[in-house]
């Protein structure tokens, strides 16, 4: 390999300090990974997302770039290189140069069991600064949690690169574990939910508000959701009693003309009902 490993992908990021995911929805599968691992990802840039084609990023110097979600990908990458393996190909989910030619693996499915995944490595963001910054600009201190991956409608302008049309959730109790584990370590104000789309699930986030009573734990919290679902029985109720506080609406345009063309699913009439409620 050149120059050692430069990890790239859409979901998952590392540390240069430790081979642990801390964005919101990701987990730290690989914690215990052995020395050698860590030295290797010091002396190197990782990075995520993808703005530019397999051939360019492999082109520079990448290693391999990991396609979707990466937690799965990644441990088995490291455990493949760790046992001195040279073929990659029954990996899923990988891209990586074979002579000078790009290679992908065999697609990886998307996982559907979110609870599987270890928390996220809080641990690894410099929480000082992240709160005075926050504190210095809006005057409180929020942090970003998710607790879904994907979206199930189709609106034809919305990028879907990894999920395609499916919607997985993690359960309510699975959040508020996270949740009281920053509340105590953190002491945040707020939280901002930064799911595509939050509570799709039926019940979903009356048993969140369920959860968060019986565990006595009151939070702040803002939301993004679709005008329809805002109209579902007890919706907007459980949401209050759960303590939110603002949501981001996607009404998207005041012409039904223009939301039919963007295979919206929805009409004007139901963008506006909720101000009533």
């Amino acid at each position: 390999m050149r120059g050692g490993l430069i990890f790239l992908c859409s979901m998952t990021t590392a540390s240069t300090t430790s081979p642990r995911c801390a964005c919101p929805i990701c987990a730290k599968p690989l914690s215990a990974s052995s020395g050698w691992l860590k030295e290797r990802l010091h002396r190197h840039r990782l990075q995520l997302g993808f703005h530019r084609s397999l051939q360019e990023y492999l082109g520079h110097g990448a290693d391999f770039v990991l396609l979707g979600e990466g937690e799965q990908t990644l441990l088995e990458l490291i455990g493949a290189i760790r046992n001195g393996t040279h073929d990659f190909l029954p990996i899923a989910g990988l891209a990586f140069l074979r002579g000078n030619e790009p290679v992908k693996t065999m697609g990886r499915k998307v996982m559907k069991e979110l609870d599987e995944l270890p928390l996220p490595a809080w641990d690894l963001v410099d929480m000082d600064i992240y709160r005075k910054t926050w504190l210095k600009y809006n005057g409180y201190f929020s942090l970003n949690v998710g607790t879904t991956r994907g979206c199930p409608f189709k609106c034809n302008w919305c990028a879907k690169p990894i999920y395609g049309n499916r919607y997985h959730a993690r359960s309510p109790q699975n959040v508020v574990k996270e949740l009281k584990e920053l509340k105590e370590k953190y002491r945040f104000d707020h939280i901002w939910f930064c799911d595509d789309i939050f509570g799709l699930k039926p019940g979903w986030v009356n048993e969140f508000a369920d959860t968060l009573e019986k565990e006595e734990l009151k939070i702040r919290y803002k939301i993004q959701c679709r005008a329809d679902l805002l109209l579902q029985e007890n919706y907007i109720q459980a949401l209050a009693r759960s303590g939110c506080e603002n949501i981001w609406m996607g009404a998207e345009s005041g012409s039904q003309k223009i939301l039919d063309a963007m295979d919206k699913g929805t009409t004007i009439g139901r963008s506006m009902r909720p101000r009533g409620c």
